[in-house]
């Protein structure tokens, strides 16, 4: 376990826990099948996402590296969102002056995918910095352009596949269960299945979903149940295919009030203990406090076989 001194005036960071499942092309190849020719010269490229709203503002990947940290190989970085404000007034000596000044600004979260697995953690250095939902929105734009880009100059009998990239929120089980256990009643719910990067679902139907998907080369399928009586089963469902699916609902409390559940509004962070900002020195102690969430360290074997194959290569690479 690491050990990381912590001052009086230490504050939280919220932690955010999801599933890295990367696939590429037709046959829904695993992520470390391309990840020396995608994943990781597209991370280290140096790529520059521009927000959709004409804002100045901006994101980048830094500091991306592989390290090995105790018995974890691990993909780490940081995730970066440039932006700005304009100062018009401010306060000196009791009254307001006008001023016309633009701040610079980078809020940053720091990622860490562990490669055995493709379970991800990100940490928010502030209130301000990137989430999850913003990492894939980049991480989609950076894989596309790269791979874009890279078969412009190859041959089309040796261009790279298009990837499909679904990096999911993986909810707690109590909290699936504190959102859901008062219901009255559930009048739908929905599993959004998207091909995966070799798991294997605890449940039969899911896994069933995901070989159909394959099978007919589809990005994604949709089972919506309309009804279901059994909100113990329901539960129990959400919490199988945590990281593995996206979930939304609609239910009506005993109250009489209707409720509708999104994608990734389940809870998903935690608060862990901090002092200071977060840099690559502290990839230890945040390794730690991920792998208290048992689903962090949670391995199938075709996982484990795909991490075997590729683990000598990984260790070319590892940086300190």
């Amino acid at each position: 376990m690491a050990n990381k001194i912590i001052s009086s005036e230490y504050t939280n960071k919220k932690m955010y826990y999801a599933n890295f499942n990367i696939t590429f092309g037709n046959d829904s190849e695993p992520m470390l099948e391309h990840f020396f020719d995608i994943i990781y010269p597209a991370m280290t490229s140096g790529y520059i996402r521009e927000s959709p709203n004409k804002t100045g503002m901006n994101f980048v990947l830094t500091d991306v590296k592989v390290k090995e940290i105790d018995d974890d190989i691990v993909l780490v970085g940081n995730y970066v969102k440039n932006m700005g404000y304009s100062v018009n007034t401010t306060m000196e000596n009791g009254e307001l002056e006008e001023k016309d000044m633009y701040v610079p600004s980078s809020p940053y979260s720091r990622f860490i995918i562990f490669l055995q697995n493709h379970r991800m953690v990100l940490i928010k250095n502030d209130s301000v910095s990137p989430d999850v939902r913003s990492f894939q929105a980049h991480f989609r734009k950076m894989i596309n352009n790269y791979i874009h880009i890279s078969n412009l100059e190859r041959k089309k009998e040796d261009n790279l596949p298009a990837a499909n990239i679904n990096i999911v929120d993986m909810p707690f089980d109590e909290e699936i269960r504190n959102t859901l256990k008062h219901a009255k009643k559930i009048e739908w719910i929905n599993f959004k299945f998207f091909p995966l990067n070799a798991d294997i679902s605890p449940l039969q139907f899911a896994n069933d979903v995901d070989q159909k998907i394959k099978e007919l080369e589809a990005n994604s399928a949709n089972l919506k149940i309309n009804s279901p009586r059994s909100i113990e089963t329901i539960i129990k469902n959400v919490q199988d295919t945590s990281g593995l699916a996206v979930t939304s609902l609609r239910l009506k409390n005993s109250d009489g009030s209707v409720v509708r559940i999104k994608e990734g509004q389940f809870k998903s962070d935690t608060d862990i203990i901090f002092d200071g900002n977060i840099n690559s020195k502290d990839d230890k102690y945040l390794i730690s406090q991920a792998k208290k969430n048992e689903k962090i360290t949670k391995t199938s074997s075709e996982n484990l076989t795909l991490f075997e194959k590729a683990v000598d290569r990984l260790r070319k690479i590892i940086k300190v």
